[in-house]
């Protein structure tokens, strides 16, 4: 067999064939096919991804010459016999002529490995400084791209006045929570200082006309009431306000007194005695109760040849003062005084009885009216029944409530 210059068996025709090994050159490239080299062969592995277009490592591959120590007769047949020691040889001078690279000797199999796969080669670049100029899109770590459509909300809340609308309904949870801490953050540090009255008054003069016509309608309108009240009260000595509880006098008419049996004789007016009395009968606290004891004191009086009732005034529990003999005639409630003074009496036994406050406001309201009518002195003095005759009347108690009143007198004057 003719050996290579190289070691390796090669012959014309096996170049110029179509075999579908390469030539030793080309395997050495590749690195995926099997280099003949006597009967010996030794797989070659570049350890280069395909998919890695960028990864190029170099690979080399050295001959075994035939001055050498080592006999190439032991490659020359698959008949000729080599021991073990000389087959090692020739397989530890193999990688040493591998550069650059990895290798790995493993049951009589070469291997070559790519500097890439190294641990080293994993980690990422050392970048000691970088240096940007007059660049409009820089980006260090992830960028993100969006595919697709992207809305963006805007909320607006109208605010007038610088208050928030009510009727908007802000967003719950966090959202709010946040929100009303921002407000609360602003508040504080652009405190909102009161508008003066003056700006309120012209603000609503311009939002609201017709409101302030009405309103300076309706002051006008309650300055002219009070000047007019105080001009008739200042300027007439009748009384130009109601009592708040005006003096109700119940008339002969409506009582349904009888026609006096006599005639009356009129009074010497005015007078500055009051007389006060009780009629010593049951009390009265309605109009139609009090209304019966009239009649039947009428009635009694007659009896004893009065001609009419004696009295006359008299004051019921109901709110009522009934009308007797009136202001202008004289009465005939006790004797020596009758021509002197004007007699009132309280329905009821007031030796039993207590007098309500209401009963001693109509007794006010009646002596105001004696004075304003005209039919009493201004100076009157008012007294008690058993001051002028042995009697009980008007009864203790309502004697005792008597000498509290202002117009009560000890001095007996006729």
């Amino acid at each position: 067999m003719a050996k290579s210059k190289n070691g390796l068996n090669s012959t014309p025709s096996a170049l110029n064939s179509n075999t579908p090994y390469p030539s030793t050159s080309q395997a050495a490239i590749a690195g995926n096919y099997p280099v003949n080299s006597g009967n010996s062969a030794v797989e070659v592995n570049s350890g280069v991804d395909k998919s890695d277009s960028n990864s190029s490592p170099n690979i080399s591959i050295s001959s075994i010459n035939e001055n050498d120590n080592n006999d190439s007769s032991a490659f020359e047949s698959s008949d000729s016999e080599c021991d073990d020691e000389q087959i090692k040889k020739a397989i530890e001078r193999i990688p040493n002529s591998l550069q650059p690279g990895g290798q790995l000797v493993q049951n009589g199999m070469l291997t070559v490995t790519n500097d890439n796969d190294s641990p080293s080669a994993n980690r990422g670049p050392n970048i000691g400084s970088i240096a940007v100029q007059n660049s409009s899109d820089i980006t260090f770590g992830n960028k993100t791209y969006i595919k697709g459509q992207v809305v963006i909300k805007n909320i607006y809340r109208d605010r007038q006045d610088g208050v928030a609308n009510q009727g908007f309904q802000g967003d719950t949870g966090a959202n709010a929570e946040l929100e009303t801490a921002n407000q609360k953050t602003s508040e504080l540090l652009n405190p909102k200082e009161p508008l003066p009255w003056r700006s309120s008054l012209k603000a609503i003069i311009r939002d609201k006309p017709l409101l302030c016509v009405a309103i300076l309608i309706g002051v006008m309108l309650a300055i002219t009431v009070i000047v007019i009240s105080a001009y008739v009260a200042t300027t007439t000595d009748k009384d130009f306000l109601p009592d708040p509880k005006p003096l109700r006098i119940v008339t002969r008419n409506e009582w349904l007194a009888q026609p006096p049996r006599e005639d009356l004789e009129k009074l010497q007016l005015p007078v500055h005695k009051v007389i006060i009395a009780h009629t010593a009968t049951e009390g009265c606290t309605t109009q139609s109760s009090c209304v019966h004891q009239v009649r039947s004191i009428q009635n009694l009086h007659n009896d004893i040849d009065l001609g009419d009732i004696g009295y006359n005034f008299l004051i019921g529990d109901d709110g009522n003062v009934y009308e007797g003999r009136g202001w202008l005639y004289r009465g005939a409630f006790l004797v020596g005084q009758n021509s002197k003074s004007e007699g009132i009496a309280f329905i009821g036994n007031y030796q039993q009885m207590h007098p309500t406050a209401t009963q001693m406001e109509l007794l006010d309201s009646l002596l105001l009216n004696g004075t304003r009518s005209g039919v009493l002195t201004d100076d009157f003095k008012l007294y008690g029944a058993r001051q002028w005759q042995a009697t009980i009347s008007p009864g203790d108690n309502l004697y005792e409530q008597l000498k509290k009143h202002p117009r009560w007198s000890d001095d007996l004057v006729d």
